[in-house]
């Protein structure tokens, strides 16, 4: 999909196979997007690596990057894996939303609660935010990295934005 060009340089630079999902409203994937399209999605993907292709699950990093990290922190409550990376993370739509329009968001039902499952993962966890997320605040990071209680690390570029790209300064 739209995402090929990254996935194809983190094979080359990591030495590893990348599987990327693509959700219902994004990139090619058609659909509406939806919380439990996006869920699906992902579960699929995790079933397709470890029945189809044999990969023991302490052999799969999850990645997943802003809409990206629920869908990613829902597989990592429910399976053991090597590890979890999260660019910029959000706590929960309704909390995101309450910071853009305040009080109307309490009328919305509350999708994707990071913050509630971020205990929930035994799977080591690199959280990265950028200081300079205008999007979804670096707050949300340090949130959930506060409700983990796996083995974790904060990494917080400081001119890092939402949209950054990942690659671009290898060094941070």
């Amino acid at each position: 999909g739209l995402v090929y060009n990254f996935c194809t340089i983190l094979r080359d630079m990591f030495q590893v196979n990348v599987l990327a999902v693509e959700y219902p409203g994004y990139g090619i994937c058609r659909g509406a997007c939806t919380e439990a399209g996006i869920l699906a999605n992902a579960e699929a993907a995790m079933e397709f690596a470890t029945d189809t292709l044999s990969i023991a699950n302490s052999d799969i990093l999850i990645l997943g990057r802003s809409l990206g990290t629920g869908p990613s922190i829902a597989l990592a409550a429910k399976y053991q894996v090597a590890g979890i990376i999260l660019v910029s993370p959000f706590t929960s739509i309704k909390e995101l939303f309450h910071l853009k329009v305040g009080r109307i968001a309490d009328f919305l039902e509350d999708r994707f609660q990071n913050l509630a499952l971020a205990p929930k993962i035994l799977s080591p966890t690199l959280i990265i935010h950028g200081l300079q997320d205008a999007l979804v605040p670096p707050e949300h990071g340090r949130k959930i990295y506060a409700a983990l209680l796996s083995r974790r690390m904060l990494v917080t570029p400081a001119s890092m934005t939402h949209n950054s790209s990942l690659l671009k300064d290898i060094g941070s």
